[in-house]
Formats: structure tokens, sequence, C-alpha cells
């Protein structure tokens, strides 16, 4: 296929993906100058592109991983660049592709992995798993078309660190996110959450994670709130923390 299309060789695996909207076949990989450049084929043509080389974003120092999100009609391809940040390619329908510095947005600390990447239709979120050198898993997630948040799992799960790249993914009917990946001990670890919970009569919302103290607080009080670390807890823009739900006086069964 590269040969046939003038394209330089691969430097990694490719990551395949299909627009179900056109019914063309696509693959996204790193090539041997660097660039994160694709195919695409279907029935009657096909053709070679420089995706980061057109976006202008920094060469790739992994492998690409990328998906096609039928509800907007957008490309996606995420990559960890020679600078230790994560980019998202990314192009609506047969637009010029483009692309932007999640690690950057996030203000979130640089990988040492590639990527693992998933989309929850539940909630309409991005959400990119990696690991960062101190053996840490970082998840940045975003509302679709809203800035990202980042989110240290390891420390708020209380996990042991990582080794290698996550796997990740979500069941949409639950809305539970699951990251899998092998620990500094050798097995095989799950960090898992749910994002789906409505509240009833018997919950509070608004339950936030600092990331300063490490510990719990009711969010509607951030202003006044005492922090054992110091100061006030860390409100969620800062933090990146989830909206939490406890619940409260359940009847045991």
């Amino acid at each position: 296929m590269t040969a046939g299309l003038s394209a330089p060789p691969a430097a990694g695996d490719p990551s395949p993906w299909v627009d179900t909207t056109r019914g063309r076949n696509h693959l996204a990989y790193r090539a041997t100058d660097g660039h994160v450049r694709g195919f695409y084929w279907n029935g009657g043509s096909d053709g070679h592109e420089d995706l980061s080389g057109f976006a202008g974003s920094p060469n790739a120092a992994g492998d690409p991983v990328a998906y096609y999100l039928p509800g907007h009609d957008m490309h996606q391809i995420f990559y960890r660049g020679v600078d230790r940040h994560l980019y998202e390619v990314y192009c609506v329908g047969e637009a010029p592709v483009a692309a932007w510095d999640l690690t950057v947005s996030a203000s979130a600390p640089p990988a040492d992995s590639d990527p693992a990447v998933y989309y929850s239709a539940a909630n309409d979120t991005k959400h990119v798993i990696y690991r960062s050198a101190d053996g840490h898993l970082h998840e940045i997630w975003w509302v679709f078309g809203t800035p990202p948040a980042h989110v240290d799992l390891t420390v708020e799960a209380l996990a042991p660190p990582a080794v290698d790249r996550p796997a990740a993914f979500t069941i949409d009917g639950p809305n539970s996110q699951h990251v899998i990946y092998r620990g500094a001990d050798n097995q095989i670890h799950e960090i898992t959450w749910q994002t789906s919970l409505l509240a009833g009569p018997n919950t509070q919302g608004d339950w936030r994670w600092c990331n300063k103290c490490q510990g719990m607080f009711w969010g509607g009080n951030v202003t006044t709130s005492h922090c054992p670390a110091g100061g006030t807890h860390s409100p969620p823009d800062q933090s990146g923390s989830r909206d939490y739900i406890l619940p409260f006086s359940m009847a045991l069964v």
C-alpha cells in the first residue's frame, strides 16, 4: 500500500477506522519521517495524506490510535509527540485536518506511553488515558466542544504504579469507565468508575476530589472550605474532579 501510493515506509503499527457516513476505509501510521500519515480507500478511489504535516503538529514518538464519530461526522487521530505531549489531529467530514495540544490545554504532565482512547456516547465525552514518567496513569477528558480536564487516576484511585501503556474502554449502558494495566508488581490492575449515576431522594451531588489533600469535600462551598493541605480545597476546574454523588439514609437489605 505504501509503495503503491508513493508514501514513506512505516516506522510503527497502523490504526484503522471506517468512515461509516461515506463507506470509506482509513488508517493512520507513524512514518519513517516521524509524520503521522494516513491512507483512505473505498471501491473507486484511494489516496495518501500527510496528516500531522498538514496540521502543523510535531513529529510522533509512538503509534497513533484513531476512530470515527458518526454523530459528529468527525475523524480523530491521537498520538504522542517527540515533545512528550499528546495531540489530537482531527477533521469534520472532508474538511482539512487540524490539530491541538491536549497536554497543554489540560495542564497535564508529559506522556511516557502511547495513549489509549475512547468515546462515551452516554455523555458525549472523549477520554485519553496514558502513563507518565512516575508510573502514574492520567486521564484527559472533555465534553465534546469544551476545554479538557486532567485527572491523576493513580492518585484518585489509590492504585499501584503502571509500567506500560494502559488499555481503556467504556460501557455506555451503565456509563462505566474501565482502565486496565500492568503494574510495577507485574499484576494486572483495573481502575473503574461510573459517571451516569442520577441523583435521587437519598443522594447529594456535587461532591468533589481535592488534588491538594486527596480528600473529598462538598463542592458547593469551595470558597469557604478548609483544606488540610492549606487554604481552600481545589475547585473542579483546577483539580479536574468529576461530580460524585453521595447516598445517605439508604435502607439496609
